[in-house]
């Protein structure tokens, strides 16, 4: 679906728009005083705006840019994300311990809108062969291949699988990270910061992956991944 949309409004529209969205939705989940049936449908919203914020919309620019050496680029690029891990635990469990955590959520819900915003207006563009800026490339220049056929090759509904599976695994470890630390004996701010230290390492693999991309190929670092 948001790919569809993207291709429709183009990625700027769809960031901004998810990033904003996104900032209401944690505020009006902070903001929910009691309520199962509430807080759940914050959570449902959080995670269908939040799509629009991934790196899959931002990973659609890269090609455009950079055709030597994406996969270094890319890899640098996602290195952000560890960046994140690093900082915000840090930051978030600070302000749940001076706050509480419904005022930490709207602080950090603010602090995204700040930073992601700007990048989403003014950085965030096509550009063509030719170094001319466009909204969005043409279907040709993506990929000539069909998505029916597409829903008929095997290799898809690999591919489909993978990218199912495997964040359900790591999404998995990460949501209990904290969890376990601190029923291990730590202490809050102890068990944020050896979370954070995750970051690093996430660092470190997505600069990598992205420089063996552009050495070895996708499959390799895949099965070397595994």
């Amino acid at each position: 679906m948001i790919s569809k949309i993207i291709q429709r409004h183009g990625i700027r529209v769809v960031l901004v728009s998810s990033i904003v969205l996104l900032t209401v939705a944690m505020i009006g989940m902070a903001r929910t005083v009691n309520g199962y049936f509430a807080f759940v449908t914050w959570v449902v919203i959080i995670g269908i705006v939040g799509t629009g914020t991934t790196t899959f919309p931002y990973l659609g620019v890269f090609p455009s840019w950079f055709e030597k050496k994406l996969g270094a680029a890319l890899g640098i690029a996602a290195a952000g994300i560890g960046i994140g891990q690093m900082l915000f635990p840090i930051l978030a469990q600070s302000f749940i311990s001076d706050y509480g955590w419904r005022v930490a959520y709207q602080i950090i819900a603010v602090i995204s809108l700040i930073v992601a915003t700007p990048g989403a207006l003014s950085v965030i563009r096509y550009k063509t062969r030719t170094n001319q800026v466009t909204h969005m490339p043409t279907k040709e220049s993506v990929s000539s291949v069909s998505l029916n056929s597409g829903y008929r090759d095997t290799r898809f509904w690999f591919l489909a699988a993978g990218f199912f599976l495997i964040p359900m695994v790591v999404a998995g470890c990460t949501l209990h990270a904290m969890p376990m630390l601190m029923e291990s004996g730590l202490e809050a701010g102890k068990a944020a910061r050896i979370f954070a230290l995750g970051g690093l390492s996430l660092i470190v693999a997505r600069v990598a992956a992205g420089f063996l991309l552009h050495w070895i190929g996708a499959r390799a670092v895949a099965i070397i991944a595994c």
